[in-house]
């Protein structure tokens, strides 16, 4: 029986390929509203709030492969981006993509993902986005930031750069403005989100050019050659693949395969599978009978023992201990399950 994350749990009732939106400023009528359209293999909620004129705060959570996104080209509006799980790859208008881990910040203008695919190499995602009209924040800017002279255009200009975007590696003091964003009482949220994004602004615009961001730019080309390799390492796990044969299988220089490969996903190639054969051994046995020894060969694993250790050093169980965890959290689910039918018929 499937055990479902918190997250899968919030977005179970959503269909699947669709983005729920979910207005809580509802006497506020966001600058991309009427425009958005977004598609996906997967599903998702993004919930918005309109803190001041022209600021607003969005939270996202996606269980995808990818979205599609179109949206009106907001030139003038300013999105900083925050990556609090999972992993983000974004398509940009210039055939180039920016890759985000946890804690990562991204900027960008918003008119160069007018028309953009999201990547969630991870399978899902969560995180935060302000996004500012740089027009609107000039003519009615609140008190504490037209005393500072903060501006959005300079900021723009400091953390976009020419190109529209750039990412920034993940950074303490930021992800410490962010991070208490995510679990507040519905009461509470507006008046602690308008505190937060000032010192937010505040802070970004006390950084200096040469600090701020880690412009690290993959070209598509180069991300379809590693989505490739994915898919082949991923789909054939009983063969080990080494580096030089998949730089001359994919013609991408082994050098760049393997940096390309730790921007998009996260870790380096071998760390990655080694994680994702065991991951996967693990829904084998919590979902099927398969034997321990067929699942070994399965993920990759010539020998038991072997796979039984690699196992361990991840779960911290052996192989056939977890099995009989599975099986006894999923029948416990299934009893509550069938009780709150019970429940449920008779009342």
């Amino acid at each position: 029986m499937k055990q479902y994350t918190k997250q899968e749990k919030i977005l179970l009732d959503i269909p699947e390929g669709a983005l729920r939106i979910e207005n809580h400023t509802p006497q506020y009528a966001p600058f991309f509203e009427k425009t958005l359209y977004a598609r996906s293999n997967g599903r998702g909620l993004m919930e918005y709030w309109t803190v001041f004129p022209g600021v607003v705060l969005s939270r996202s959570r996606y269980q995808a492969g990818y979205y599609e996104f179109c949206h009106a080209p907001l030139g003038s509006v300013l999105q900083i981006n925050h990556c609090r799980q999972g992993r983000l790859g974004w398509d940009m208008r210039d055939d180039a993509s920016i890759y985000l881990g946890e804690k990562d910040i991204s900027f960008h203008k918003m008119d160069v993902c007018a028309e953009s695919v999201v990547h969630l190499p991870a399978g899902y995602y969560e995180g935060m986005a302000v996004m500012i009209d740089m027009e609107a924040l000039e003519q009615e800017p609140p008190a504490i930031l037209r005393e500072a002279g903060v501006s959005g255009r300079r900021l723009c200009e400091t953390f976009c750069g020419r190109r529209g975007y750039a990412v920034m590696a993940a950074d303490l003091r930021l992800d410490g403005i962010f991070s208490g964003l995510y679990a507040l009482p519905s009461q509470l949220q507006l008046p602690y989100f308008k505190l937060k994004i000032q010192e937010l602004l505040l802070f970004l615009s006390a950084l200096e050019p040469a600090e701020a961001a880690e412009r690290a730019i993959c070209p598509s080309w180069q991300i379809a050659i590693v989505q490739a390799v994915h898919k082949q390492l991923t789909e054939r796990l009983d063969r080990r693949f080494t580096i030089e044969e998949l730089s001359r299988q994919h013609g991408l220089n082994p050098s760049a395969l393997k940096a390309v490969f730790k921007r998009v996903y996260g870790a380096p190639m071998a760390a990655y599978m080694r994680r994702y054969r065991l991951r996967k051994a693990a829904r084998l046995l919590g979902e099927t009978e398969i034997s321990i020894a067929e699942i070994a060969a399965l993920v990759g694993y010539e020998n038991p023992s072997k796979f039984s250790a690699a196992f361990q050093s991840i779960f911290r169980v052996p192989p056939k201990e977890y099995r009989k965890i599975t099986l006894l959290a999923a029948m416990k689910q299934r009893r509550v399950e069938d009780e709150n039918t019970t429940k449920t018929l008779f009342s």
